[in-house]
């Protein structure tokens, strides 16, 4: 059994923009019953995890395009519609490289990064090709810095971090946050970005934190109050553990519905990328953990939540005669909330691959556990594929907006750690990735930011059914075609529009695509839509 993408936790992320990181590949035929084996006659599950050399982008015109990247000198084909996994957000590799020659993350790019970036890769090898399936990037992925606040500049956004309060400052850090969702709009490279939609500037109970956008002294900012972190009456100092007032009750200085300033002599943990300005190196940070303990009043609204580890089994997938697989099934999701007497729904974020209409399937209740603040999902029995993309917690009693555009309440996150099956003999052939029962890889999420179709990369083309209707008259009428693979013969050229507000549904590979046009009546026969002779596509 195989662990993968379990980054570390610091680096929790939410929706995204778009799917999280696919690929590809489909086998031939299955292993037939042998005493001796051959390691090439079936696919074989990889993982790299290494830095980024080189990345190239197959056509800078297309956002959901594919390329390569080069780790440890092994060149990788990422496929066409592969969505990677960033520290607080999902990019496509067009959208990394941003209308850019260079992604500016290769050690090879003209302007090579100060530090180098990394990059995990899982995915199948076939016929001796490398191709990605699940790809994830980060500055350095067993980061977790540590020390305390020892000043703010509240006119720049920066903190002064070193190992004790009173000595000299020492490191320079900022928040990552383009939009100001956590403090002053600021951003050293915004691909890196916090998670804007979940609060991965936190306090450790999952209190949203934030950095005062005005001197506290002289001008309060609204959204980040410094009466919510009340001082202690003896020693004048921040709090460090309590319990925010029920909203409105009266004379309370805190307010659930804000933020929590951090505050010099918050002890945090806190990762990111390098960056430098006119002032001097400093780290761009994505995700804050305050060692504070902030509350809310028990059954109120509003209260949070995060996640902090989940995992799923994906099951054996196909059968391989003669080899025995090692695999789980079994799901654990674990995170922190403000308020440990409400239970916490956990969902699978289902979408559909042909709408991208999203749908929550109930999974369970995670229930506090014996650690103070947390709770816990992990049912002895189950059954709960198909594989998700994300994760969906949310607390039972509602939601509801708060904190500066945050929704109080839930948190939405990428699965942090899929259990592949491996190969459960020692000697015996290894067995490939079964990327074909995760539904977002095999099939697609549904319209790319609104636009674009974007399918999946294993390749399951026709999984809408107008599709599925025209792959079966088109393999009539052109038996030559092969319509699932990687590996097959190009699909036909595009059709020509029929009707004047045709909806238009593509079915793409790397490098060729079919495009469909669906009018406005959906029984329209589309075995007598005029074909254009089939040509290579350019």
């Amino acid at each position: 059994m195989k662990r993968v993408f379990s980054g570390h936790r610091l680096r929790k992320l939410s929706r995204a923009w778009a799917p999280l990181a696919l690929a590809l590949m489909v086998l031939g035929t299955l292993l037939p019953v042998a005493t001796a084996w051959s390691q090439t006659s079936g696919g074989t599950g990889f993982e790299i995890i290494g830095r980024i050399q080189s990345l190239t982008l197959n056509n800078p015109a297309d956002v959901l395009s594919g390329g390569t990247v080069v780790v440890n000198n092994i060149t990788v084909v990422i496929p066409r519609n592969t969505i990677i996994t960033m520290p607080g957000t999902f990019l496509s590799l067009g959208e990394l490289f941003n209308g850019a020659t260079q992604s500016g993350l290769a050690t090879s790019d003209s302007l090579p990064p100060q530090t180098p970036y990394e990059i995990t890769v899982i995915g199948n090898i076939v016929n001796g090709t490398y191709i990605a399936g699940l790809v994830q990037i980060a500055q350095s992925f067993g980061q977790a810095l540590a020390g305390t606040i020892t000043a703010i500049d509240y006119a720049t956004g920066d903190l002064w971090v070193s190992g004790t309060t009173g000595r000299p400052m020492r490191w320079r850090i900022q928040l990552n946050d383009p939009v100001g969702r956590f403090g002053r709009m600021i951003s050293a490279d915004a691909r890196f970005t916090a998670d804007t939609d979940n609060p991965t500037i936190h306090a450790q109970t999952g209190y949203p934190m934030c950095v005062p956008r005005t001197n506290p002294a002289t001008q309060d900012d609204p959204e980040c109050p410094k009466g919510n972190r009340p001082l202690d009456p003896v020693t004048g100092a921040p709090l460090k553990k309590f319990t925010m007032a029920a909203p409105g009750t009266p004379g309370a200085l805190t307010n659930p519905m804000k933020q929590a300033p951090l505050m010099v002599g918050d002890f945090i943990t806190y990762s990111g990328i390098q960056g430098t300005d006119a002032r001097g190196p400093y780290l761009s940070v994505s995700h804050i953990n305050a060692w504070v303990g902030i509350s809310t009043a028990p059954g109120t609204l509003p209260a949070y939540v995060t996640q902090e580890v989940s995992q799923i089994g994906v099951g054996s997938g196909p059968v391989f005669p003669g080899i025995a697989a090692d695999f789980k099934l079994g799901i654990l999701i674990e995170g922190v909330t403000t308020d440990p007497t409400r239970p916490v729904d956990v969902y699978a974020v289902d979408v559909d691959a042909c709408s991208g209409r999203e749908t929550l399937r109930l999974l369970g209740t995670g229930f506090p556990a014996p650690i103070p603040q947390r709770y816990k999902f992990e049912p002895v029995v189950g059954n709960f594929l198909p594989v998700m993309r994300e994760i969906l917690v949310k607390m039972r009693q509602g939601t509801m907006p708060a904190a500066n555009g945050l929704i109080a309440g839930q948190y939405r996150a990428p699965l942090g750690t899929y259990l592949l099956p491996g190969t459960l003999s020692p000697g015996l052939p290894l067995i490939p990735n079964n990327f074909g029962d995760f539904p977002f890889l095999a099939k697609g999420s549904g319209p790319f930011h609104g636009g674009r179709w974007q399918t999946g990369v294993t390749v399951r083309l026709f999984v809408c059914p107008m599709l599925m209707r025209f792959a079966q008259c088109e393999t009539k009428r052109r038996p030559h075609i092969r319509f699932s693979g990687v590996l097959g013969p190009p699909p036909p050229w595009p059709l020509r529009q029929l009707h004047r507000h045709p909806t238009v549904i593509k079915a793409m590979t790397d490098s060729n695509e079919l495009v469909h046009w669906r009018g406005r009546h959906a029984d329209y026969p589309v075995k007598q839509v005029p074909m254009p002779r089939w040509r290579p596509s350019s």
